[in-house]
């Protein structure tokens, strides 16, 4: 936009409606004819349209106020403000109001435009009996027309939003251009003197680049539908009288300033144009640089995507290579032909399994809760080995099989000695039978109890000290339930323990009364 305007600001100072070269050059070659210096033939050597001129005239040129200059730019303005009652500008409008009222009026056509591009995106990444953004399941053909069902009643709101965007270009540079005349305009009345208050046009100039920044906000964001109706409605109102003060002021100024003779109308034309297509050439430059570093920035990005993707999915091979295995190991007895997929989905990983080779689901479609912590576990366990290989030398599980029945914990006690030696486990429980699991399969070498713990002193390490002052304390409160509970916790907790405890009640029975007992096992 920046590249249109300065050669359109070019293009006006030259006086040329329709810009082509020979006319160009025409143009400049009048004002040099009458400096007496020699045409130019083309207009891209370095000062081409000024060469000749000599560095007084060219300082004399460059003064505060250029009488040429300041009646050119104020021209400019009011011609401007007199475009926003042209029918270019204001069926412009017209159409622009019309596609926003038919946005307002029908908020499926508004919610069509807003879900459009997850629904194309969606489509592209249907694979599976699966939604790629809920997971939940679906026939692939029945999502797939499912879709397309929606991105056709997305096309009318495609449509509007398309006519928005024509409509709303012209008005957009159409306010650049007034506010770029308005802020040159307050220039030049800042530089007569004395000068001349433009407060107004400041704040005029301030206003329209808001409402162009509102109108093409509204195209990529149809919440600023209701701003864009009320700049709408400011383009194209009478000027207000406070606005045009300055510039009548300016007017008058000029008016009062002598004529430049034709020599020096010449040279101060040339100069001006000079710096003007100097202007277009920088845009321009510009323009073409971030052309090319859009093209560089479009062929890393591609590349990248590309190189990053197969890096992920290489990773996710892996990965669900030793999820299947692991997952398969714990399942054997009926799943031993598992197969689990991970796979880049819409802004996250997607995760399906098999389920008895009927398809690949997400995990919660059908698998049961004990399964899907089988799976948990295997997962994290395919993921710590791939991240850290041969560092994976501890880990800490807390409660991971709640729900896993007592065979497949077995396989899970099975798993870890067989396919991690190097790793220490500590494993935490609230589960006394699945601590016998452990013990009973030797996947554990010791246990530690807590009996409770506190905010400032932590956890309370369960020994036999410990719990019958616990269980005294529940006694001395004649609590015997809390006592009996205590102490039968304590018991299950470790079967050694269990006898020590038995064969120390039985010792004190037997003192007391004639009761017979015949205790053995370790730890009697």
């Amino acid at each position: 936009m920046e590249d249109r305007r300065t050669k359109s600001d070019f293009f006006h100072h030259l006086g040329i409606a329709t810009p082509n070269k020979t006319d160009l050059l025409a143009s400049v070659n009048a004002r040099r004819a009458v400096l007496k210096l020699d045409p130019v033939a083309d207009l891209a050597p370095e000062n081409a349209l000024k060469v000749g001129i000599n560095p007084d005239a060219e300082h004399e040129a460059s003064q505060p106020f250029s009488k040429l200059g300041a009646k050119n730019d104020l021209a400019s303005f009011l011609k401007r403000l007199a475009v926003s009652q042209e029918i270019t500008i204001t069926g412009a409008k017209s159409d622009a109001v019309a596609a926003l009222a038919q946005l307002t009026d029908d908020p499926a056509l508004l919610r069509g435009i807003k879900q459009r591009a997850l629904v194309e995106r969606g489509l592209e990444l249907v694979e599976g009996d699966a939604c790629p953004l809920c997971d939940g399941p679906w026939e692939m053909a029945l999502l797939a027309t499912h879709l397309q069902e929606k991105i056709a009643k997305a096309d009318a709101a495609s449509t509007a939003l398309k006519q928005l965007a024509l409509a709303i270009d012209p008005l957009a540079a159409h306010l650049r251009a007034m506010a770029l005349d308005a802020g040159k305009v307050a220039e030049w009345c800042e530089k007569a003197s004395p000068p001349i208050d433009a407060t107004s046009l400041r704040s005029h100039a301030k206003a329209l680049d808001g409402d162009r920044d509102t109108l093409d906000k509204v195209v990529r964001d149809p919440a600023a539908i209701a701003h864009a109706l009320q700049a709408l409605g400011r383009l194209g109102a009478s000027p207000a009288v406070e606005l045009l003060q300055p510039a009548d002021r300016l007017a008058a100024y000029i008016e009062t300033l002598s004529d430049p003779s034709k020599e020096q109308e010449a040279k101060e034309f040339l100069i001006v144009a000079q710096e003007k297509y100097d202007q277009c050439r920088g845009t321009q430059q510009t323009l073409n640089i971030a052309a090319q570093q859009a093209e560089t920035a479009s062929a890393v990005f591609s590349h990248y995507g590309t190189v990053s993707t197969a890096m992920l999915e290489g990773i996710y091979d892996k990965v669900q290579k030793d999820f299947t295995e692991y997952y398969s190991f714990i399942n054997r007895d009926d799943e031993a032909n598992f197969e689990g997929k991970l796979s880049a989905s819409f802004g996250k990983l997607a995760f399906d399994v098999d389920f008895y080779g009927r398809g690949r689901f997400p995990p919660g479609a059908y698998h049961s809760e004990g399964h899907q912590d089988g799976m948990g576990l295997c997962l994290y366990l395919a993921l710590v080995k791939h991240t850290l290989g041969d560092g994976f030398t501890l880990a800490v599980l807390d409660d991971v099989l709640m729900s896993v029945d007592a065979g497949h914990r077995r396989e899970v006690c099975a798993l870890l000695k067989q396919k991690f030696p190097n790793t220490q486990f500590v494993l935490t429980t609230h589960d006394g039978v699945w601590l016998k699991f452990m013990q009973s399969e030797k996947l554990v070498q010791s246990t530690l109890t807590f009996g409770g713990w506190t905010v400032d002193s932590g956890p309370q390490v369960w020994n036999e000290g410990h719990v019958w002052t616990q269980i005294q304390k529940h006694l001395a409160n004649d609590n015997v339930f809390l006592a009996a509970g205590t102490l039968r916790r304590f018991i299950w907790s470790s079967p050694r323990r269990s006898l020590r405890i038995i064969c120390a009640l039985a010792s004190n029975i037997m003192e007391t009364d004639n009761t017979t007992w015949a205790i053995s096992g370790p730890g009697c």
